[in-house]
């Protein structure tokens, strides 16, 4: 099941997707981008839950028509989406604004997940690795980043 909460401002429509995105949804999914789109299309993607390889290609195909003609944003991605950034070339369609990293602590082994500002990440474009913040973990230790965060490389 996947619910779609579209809101606009002058400039800007922002669609929030919760929960899957696959063939059962694939109606709902595309009375999203049926209606009038501002000139900049934020899609919330920080409660999709799943998304099957039909899900995948449906959002490819909608985005490969938006994107012809507006901004695209990817927002707080959740960790699902982060996985398909990782494996599939999204940037074609738009830019991560915001996403979910998973952090550990070599200390403690406790993880977590985080929600990372692209715009407050920094790049060595010489090396192509993505500075990521540390965060405190509870134990005193530090919560480091437990993953490779090079997909958004070309959105920062």
């Amino acid at each position: 099941m996947l619910e779609v909460t579209i809101t606009h401002t002058a400039d800007r429509t922002e669609i929030r997707l919760v929960g899957s995105i696959d063939h059962n949804s694939a109606q709902q999914f595309g009375k999203a981008f049926e209606g009038e789109l501002r000139p900049t299309v934020s899609l919330n993607l920080k409660d999709v839950r799943s998304i099957s390889s039909y899900g995948v290609g449906l959002l490819l195909r909608h985005l490969s028509a938006i994107s012809r003609q507006r901004k695209v944003e990817f927002a707080q991605c959740s960790e699902t989406m982060v996985d398909q950034f990782q494996m599939l070339q999204f940037g074609h369609y738009g830019r991560i604004t915001s996403f979910r990293a998973r952090y550990a602590c070599p200390r403690c082994e406790r993880t977590d997940e985080v929600m990372l500002d692209v715009a407050k990440l920094s790049v060595d474009r010489a090396s192509r690795v993505v500075k990521s913040p540390d965060f405190p973990c509870a134990c005193g230790g530090k919560l480091v980043v437990d993953d490779s965060l090079e997909f958004v490389i070309d959105h920062v």
